[in-house]
Formats: structure tokens, sequence, C-alpha cells
């Protein structure tokens, strides 16, 4: 019954146009740097794209106003190191950034 209401919950969001994200209680700390591009506000959230060093591409994802902060005063190529939790969203791997560092 739970996972029907958070199914039914997630279809009313997504259908009112916001991106719901829905992670599992087993989600771990990930860690990962790379090169940010294209940060934008989306609603309450704050999105950018992250090519890390490991090839893959990643969707960083925010509600976080001090990452907001963070993440606004980023430049397209600025090396990064972004600690979060890994969401698996229509066969993507987004980030729920819980922190972003610059690198020098």
């Amino acid at each position: 019954m739970k996972r029907a209401v958070i199914i039914f919950l997630a279809i009313i969001f997504i259908s009112a146009g916001t991106i719901v994200f829905i992670k599992s209680a087993s989600a771990k700390e990930f860690r990962t740097s790379g090169i940010i591009s294209n940060v934008a506000a989306d609603g309450n959230n704050y999105i950018a794209t992250l090519k890390a060093d490991d090839g893959k591409e990643y969707t960083a994802v925010t509600a976080s106003i001090p990452v907001q902060k963070k993440m606004l005063m980023l430049e397209n190529g600025d090396k990064v190191t972004v600690t979060g939790s890994v969401i698996h969203y229509k066969a993507a791997f987004n980030i729920e950034v819980k922190d972003i560092l610059k690198s020098n």
C-alpha cells in the first residue's frame, strides 16, 4: 500500500510538470569529480550537467540553498567535486547534491 501511495504521488508531481526523484532508503553516499556545465534553475531546484572524470555524464540536482549558492558561483568548464546520493531516473544517473566544491 505504501508503495502505491508513493507511485501515485510521483505521478501527480510529474504530471504537474515538476521533476520528482524517488530515492530508496538504501541510497549510499556518492562522490565524483569532473567538469561542470549548464547550471540552471528549475523551479525550486538547481540543475547542472557534470562530465565526470570516469567519462560518465551526470545530472546534478539540489534544492539546498547553501549548495545552490555554490552552484551559482560556478562557470561552465569549472572542475568540481560533488558529494551526494545517486538517484536512478529514466535510465539515467542523477546526483542529489549535498555538497559541491570547486577544484583548483
